[in-house]
């Protein structure tokens, strides 16, 4: 008799301790099967704000983006209005040279002919003076 009570204290024991074990699993499975789920909506949550801060640079960028388009397009629309500018302000700038040039090139024209002409009254001057000094210089004679 004391051993089928030692036996039934065992499979009392085993029973408890099998019981225990299967809770455990079942206790186990179900908290495995929490943070899994838990895990996954995590996951999702992350993926969602990556997906949403992407989305939110993705729209900063293209408008970066644009805003330098826009930038260049002025800065070369200005680049192209000064060169334009300068451009023309040397043409004037030639054009007014050229012109003072001939001016001064007609100055210089009119003073040689004055020259050439008072040389020639000078001359004639001077001649008609040695004439009528000879002319005196034979009377005194």
């Amino acid at each position: 008799e004391e051993h089928r009570l030692k036996l039934a204290s065992e499979q009392a024991k085993f029973e408890k301790m099998h019981q225990t074990f299967t809770s455990s699993i079942c206790d186990h499975h179900a908290e495995m099967a929490q943070r899994s789920s838990h895990h996954a909506q995590v996951t999702r949550e992350l993926e969602n704000q990556y997906e949403h801060k992407l989305a939110l640079e993705m729209e900063r960028y293209d408008h970066l983006s644009e805003e330098i388009e826009s930038i260049q397009q002025r800065c070369e629309g200005l680049l192209r209005g000064q060169a334009n500018d300068h451009e023309m302000a040397i043409r004037d700038a030639d054009g007014r040279t050229r012109r003072l040039e001939t001016e001064l090139r007609q100055q210089i024209e009119r003073l040689h002919d004055d020259s050439k002409h008072n040389e020639q009254m000078f001359r004639e001057v001077l001649d008609q003076q040695e004439h009528e000094y000879e002319l005196e210089l034979q009377q005194l004679m």
